[in-house]
């Protein structure tokens, strides 16, 4: 086991072809060593005439553990459970560990790269070793970051915007010589850095130093951005870049990976974006829509096919409380009982309550959407869903609301005096 450790610490620290972990504290997760050491000799010993394939599978599951935190709890479990399915994986294709096939189709919602801001947070560190690995050559010297001089900070000077909420970003950093990082703060602003930087150290040759922001995930649009001193678009677009990097590494398709936005020219994909954040949510979906449609069931359905929860609490209004929505939620209900999955629906009946929210949420134990309704994504009018850190009094409202089956006499009584 002294050997595949060696062996597991060398690929880890490897910038070229390996895992970029440029020193002992930038390493996402201590405990991966032996699960990644224990791989690489079953590897080598048992799998000799499909090593290329088996390898490419090693690097989908250790990007999948960094950028899904797999490894923040229940360590010696997650060590053991992923032992056993990378070992049927390497046998057969077909057989994809659950948590790498779950990141590939929704890491775009999932990873929130903005509100990345602690240096201790594995997400970080994974970020930071891939700019290791595509090169991260430093803006002045143009030397690679294998030098191991560096260190981390901002490209947007924290001096300058520091009025910016999400200035301590991981997408607003990156490794640097401390050379330029003095000169980056000196600068004051990118657009004054960027001129000085073309003009002095490059000859005025853009291209060539372009070149040198792309292996920081630094694309031509957010150089642009840069020049403009826009810190908001230019997070903004250099997290497309890192995503599709992340998404490559994990093994995505990532040209199907799917857009946030419905529009009238998607029909198919405008349901599957809802579907898509539904099948994100880990053990409850609370959605809360006063307008929810019956059509709505059926995309809750299907979610269940992938998704990994056990609980359902749906939150409508009295105007749509009608028969056809309690029939069609009954059967709803009793198709989810035998998969396991306990299902309510409650209607608002307090005029308080209901003149107290607007906006739909889709609400789970590890994540939040702002979304559209069911209606909207079907008639393919422009809407967007959005991840939000935010989540209105769920609870609050659900206890002072109504049960559709059990508690129908009440409601009706409740939509006659609508009627009044």
């Amino acid at each position: 086991m002294t050997k595949y450790t060696l062996e597991a610490i060398s690929l880890l620290e490897n910038t070229k072809d390996g895992f970029g972990v440029t020193e002992p504290k930038e390493l996402p997760f201590e405990p991966m060593i032996s699960v990644l050491a224990s791989l690489l000799r079953e590897i080598e010993s048992k799998f000799k005439d499909t090593q290329k394939k088996c390898f490419d599978k090693l690097e989908n599951w250790y990007w999948s553990s960094v950028f899904s935190e797999a490894y923040s709890s229940a360590v010696d479990s997650k060590k053991t459970s992923d032992f056993k399915e990378m070992m049927e994986w390497f046998s057969k294709d077909e057989l994809i560990p659950k948590s790498i096939k779950r990141l590939r189709s929704d890491y775009h919602m999932l990873l929130d790269l903005k509100n990345i801001e602690q240096e201790t947070n594995a997400i970080y560190r994974g970020v930071l070793c891939l700019i290791a690995i595509k090169g991260g050559y430093d803006f002045d010297k143009n030397r690679s970051i294998v030098n191991k001089k560096y260190h981390k900070d901002h490209i947007f000077p924290r001096s300058s915007f520091s009025n910016y909420e999400n200035i301590n970003s991981i997408l607003n950093k990156t490794w640097l010589t401390t050379d330029t990082n003095q000169r980056i703060k000196k600068a004051k602003s990118p657009s004054v850095f960027l001129e000085e930087t073309i003009r002095d150290k490059y000859d005025r040759d853009e291209k060539a130093f372009l070149k040198t922001l792309g292996s920081h995930f630094i694309n031509y649009e957010a150089y642009q951005y840069m020049k403009e001193n826009n810190f908001e678009k230019f997070i903004k677009e250099r997290e497309k870049t890192i995503l599709d990097i992340i998404g490559e590494k994990i093994g995505a398709d990532i040209e199907t990976s799917l857009p946030s936005m419905t529009t009238p020219y998607t029909p198919h994909t405008n349901i599957r974006i809802i579907r898509n954040a539904i099948e994100t949510c880990r053990s409850y979906v609370y959605w809360i829509d006063k307008f929810f449609a019956v059509g709505d069931l059926d995309i809750l359905a299907d979610a269940t096919a992938k998704g990994e929860f056990n609980e359902v609490k749906i939150l409508i209004s009295l105007r749509n409380a009608d028969e056809k929505m309690r029939d069609n939620f009954k059967r709803f209900k009793e198709e989810m009982k035998n998969k396991n999955i306990t299902s309510e629906m409650r209607v608002v009946v307090d005029h308080k309550i209901y003149r107290e929210y607007h906006d739909r949420w889709l609400l789970s134990s590890n994540i939040n959407y702002n979304l559209m309704s069911g209606d909207v994504a079907k008639r393919g009018q422009y809407a967007e869903i959005k991840r939000t850190e935010n989540r209105p009094p769920f609870l609050e409202w659900w206890q002072n609301s109504l049960d559709i089956i059990s508690c129908w006499n009440d409601i009706n009584r409740y939509r006659e005096s609508l009627k009044e």
